[in-house]
C-alpha cells in the first residue's frame, strides 16, 4: 500500500469521525477571515493570509456538508466499506476444517490499517439478532497475520468465526467485555457474555468461517 492509499484512507476516516469539528473550525475560518483578523485587536490578516483563511474555511465546511450528506443518503456504511476493503483474507484452517488445539488462524492482507485500529478474531453466531464473542487480537507483519487460540468458546464441536477490523471505539468495547466477564468468572459466574452490537468503527472483513474439532480443552476464562 502507497503512502498517499494510507494517507487518503486516513483523512477520510478522520472527516467521518470528525466531521462537527471540520464543520465548526470552518465557519470560524470564515467568520475571522470576513472579519479581516476579526477580533480586530487581536490580529491584523494581510491581504493573502485573509484569502487563504478564507478558503481553507470553505474547505473544511464543504467537508462537512459532503459527510453529512453522505449520511443522510444511506451513507453510513461509508467507514464499513473503508474499513473492509483492507483485503484481508484467511489463508488456514480452511471452512469446516477438523482442528486440533491450540489452533494458529493464519492470513494476509492487500492494505495496511489506519493507525490506531486492530484485527481481531471474533467468535460469531449465525441466527438473528448476532452475537460476537472477541477471542484474540491478531499478530500484524507488513502483509499477513497470525493469531493463537487455545481453547473454543462454545461447548459445542465447532464454531463460527471471523476476522474484524477494531477502531479505538471498539476497543474500548472489547476492554470493557473483557473485564465483565473475567470479573463474573472470579465471582463464580458463567463465561457467556456476548456481544449483540458492534460501534461503527468495528467491522467484519472476512465472511464467516465454520471450524470444527474432536476434543478441546476444557472451556473456561480465556487467558487475556
Amino acid at each position: 500500500m502507497g503512502v498517499e492509499e494510507q494517507v487518503g484512507d486516513t483523512v477520510k476516516l478522520a472527516l467521518q469521525k470528525y466531521w462537527t469539528f471540520f464543520g465548526i473550525a470552518g465557519v470560524a475560518l470564515i467568520v475571522f477571515a470576513a472579519g479581516d483578523g476579526f477580533p480586530k485587536w487581536l490580529v491584523q490578516l494581510s491581504a493573502g493570509w485573509q484569502e487563504a483563511t478564507f478558503l481553507t474555511g470553505c474547505v473544511f465546511v464543504a467537508a462537512c456538508f459532503l459527510v453529512v450528506a453522505v449520511e443522510l443518503r444511506g451513507g453510513s456504511e461509508t467507514t464499513k466499506e473503508l474499513l473492509a476493503d483492507f483485503g484481508v483474507e484467511i489463508a488456514s484452517p480452511d471452512d469446516n476444517e477438523m482442528v486440533k488445539f491450540p489452533i494458529r488462524f493464519v492470513g494476509t492482507f492487500k492494505r495496511a490499517l489506519p493507525k490506531g485500529y486492530e484485527l481481531w478474531l471474533f467468535g460469531c453466531a449465525s441466527q438473528l439478532p448476532p452475537s460476537y464473542w472477541p477471542q484474540r487480537k491478531a499478530r500484524i507483519t507488513a502483509t499477513s497475520w497470525t493469531c493463537d487460540l487455545d481453547r473454543p468458546w462454545t461447548n459445542d464441536k465447532a464454531a463460527i468465526y471471523a476476522m474484524v477490523v477494531v477502531g479505538p471505539d471498539g476497543q474500548a468495547l472489547v476492554r470493557l467485555y473483557w473485564e465483565l466477564n473475567l470479573k463474573a468468572q472470579e465471582n463464580g459466574g458463567r463465561w457467556a457474555g456476548t456481544l449483540n452490537q458492534l460501534t461503527a468503527d468495528m467491522v467484519a472483513c472476512t465472511d464467516p468461517r465454520v471450524f470444527r474439532w474432536q476434543e478441546a480443552p476444557r472451556l473456561e476464562a480465556p487467558s487475556g
